[in-house]
């Protein structure tokens, strides 16, 4: 190891130590990891355009599983939603359905206006729970 210091100086390199070295080097490989992504991303895009422009992808990519990385890369890599590839794979519609239904509330209503009316209490927790205590009560003392 000396004799390689020795030529170092005398031919003016600059001598570093085995500890930047193994940095340097694990600094190159994650650079050539990084530069083989990106090269992969490049020729799916590639292959993507030639198919069709990016609005059409999603009704041809059908071919991708929905659980694969590779599906997940290529929708990224296009910038596209992965809802809509799932949406085209699995041929139904994932968006949630509407939470407030006015006409179930229009039953409810005058049973909870009925109930509030009564009580001193504001809000519908403290009606409830009165409410499922009485109906607690009932159901204990039929059992007696």
């Amino acid at each position: 190891m000396q004799d390689g210091d020795m030529y170092a100086i005398q031919a003016g390199d600059e001598v570093v130590s085995a500890a930047e070295h193994k940095a340097l080097q694990k600094k190159v490989k994650q650079l050539e990891q990084l530069l083989g992504r990106k090269t992969m991303k490049t020729e799916i895009l590639k292959e993507a355009l030639e198919i069709a422009p990016p609005k059409q992808l999603i009704s041809r990519m059908s071919f991708l599983p929905a659980n694969d990385s590779l599906s997940s890369l290529v929708v990224n890599t296009l910038g596209l939603l992965r809802s809509n590839l799932y949406q085209r794979i699995y041929g139904r519609n994932l968006s949630r359905s509407a939470r407030y239904n006015k006409q179930e509330d229009a039953v409810l209503l005058p049973q909870i206006e009925a109930l509030y009316d009564g009580r001193e209490t504001n809000g519908y927790r403290p009606l409830l729970s009165t409410q499922m205590a009485s109906c607690a009560q009932m159901i204990m003392a039929s059992f007696e």
